[in-house]
């Protein structure tokens, strides 16, 4: 004698079985996954914003050198920009997604900028600038009269100062 099981409709106050709950997070979970990638910046991305912006700290104080003329790299929300002669920004690089810029301690919000200035002579006030991401921070420290110093990790100025270019 065959036997045949039969399925009752569910109620809707049954809710649901374990089961089906466990599919519903796995469904979830792989989604974060991989989505969570588009909002983190990769390595990768953070190493060439940093050489970007290790490199026009130089250009721009040699081009102060040669010159002869004050020349200004400035940092605002999460852009660096050159003010060029004629008083325009040229845009030079954009901070990876989820990363955040503070230079001298302060941290740049949107709206909100900081100004490297170098004189005529190629003399710029001291400044330490530090790079954050979720997975590193790099601190890039321009010293009056040398060349960007740039160290993957969190140092303060005292400890940059000490290092020879």
């Amino acid at each position: 004698m065959p036997i045949f099981i039969t399925r009752t409709r569910r109620n809707a106050a049954d809710g649901f079985t374990l089961l089906e709950l466990l599919f519903c997070l796995a469904i979830i979970g792989a989604a974060l996954a991989l989505g969570i990638g588009f909002f983190q910046p990769r390595t990768g991305e953070m190493e060439e914003f940093v050489a970007k912006v290790s490199r026009e700290l130089s250009r721009a104080r040699v081009e102060a050198m040669l010159a002869g003329e004050k020349t200004v790299i400035e940092f605002s929300g999460d852009r660096l920009y050159s003010r060029e002669r004629d008083g325009s920004r040229r845009e030079i690089a954009v901070l990876p997604v989820g990363a955040r810029a503070s230079v001298n301690g302060k941290f740049l919000a949107t709206g909100k900028g900081a100004r490297v200035e170098f004189g005529p002579l190629g003399y710029a006030r001291e400044n330490l600038i530090q790079l954050e991401s979720p997975r590193q921070t790099w601190s890039i420290y321009l010293p009056s009269l040398a060349s960007p110093i740039t160290r993957e990790g969190v140092y303060t100025l005292e400890e940059l100062r000490k290092e020879k270019p």
